[in-house]
């Protein structure tokens, strides 16, 4: 007998994706008002053309993300989208995130990632830290959303009921 992929539309697994879903919300909102707060602050950093951006200044790709990040959190937040619609939406935001980051590293910028704008700093955390946070927040959104992607994409159809009668 093989074993079963566990079904995630409703029970224990279903509460699990929904923590996961509210934690992820919570540091997008996070790191959304951070980098609206940073913005507004006098700063030669967000005056310069973005890294991977170059059209762009640092300034205007904090206020874009901060607006997908806050788009994401409130449609997490409202409920209003189906439960896999909002993992969905986690992943392709993390996804954006990771190329992002993969570009910088491949182009061997030595700036640590501001994902966060400058709140850890204010709070007195070394840019080691920041970095490290940047780092584990990206793992937090794109390893869980990702493997429910997976888990969701090679679960078989749930059986009808006259399927299930004749088995």
């Amino acid at each position: 007998m093989m074993a079963t992929i566990p079904r995630f539309t409703g029970g224990r697994w279903a509460r699990w994706v929904k923590v996961y879903l509210w934690v992820a919300a919570c540091l997008l909102l996070l790191a959304a008002v951070s980098k609206v707060v940073s913005v507004g602050k006098p700063s030669a950093y967000l005056s310069t053309a973005n890294p991977v951006l170059t059209f762009l200044s640092n300034r205007q790709v904090f206020l874009a993300v901060a607006l997908l990040e806050l788009a994401v959190a409130g449609a997490i937040f409202s409920g209003g989208l189906e439960l896999w619609t909002q993992v969905q939406w986690v992943f392709w935001l993390s996804l954006q995130f990771a190329v992002y980051r993969l570009i910088l590293l491949l182009s061997k910028e030595p700036e640590p990632c501001k994902c966060f704008g400058d709140l850890f700093l204010w709070l007195g955390f070394g840019p080691v830290f920041v970095d490290w946070f940047s780092k584990a927040s990206l793992t937090f959104f794109l390893v869980p959303s990702g493997v429910l992607m997976l888990l969701r994409a090679v679960q078989p159809p749930p059986m009808s009921s006259q399927a299930a009668v004749r088995a």
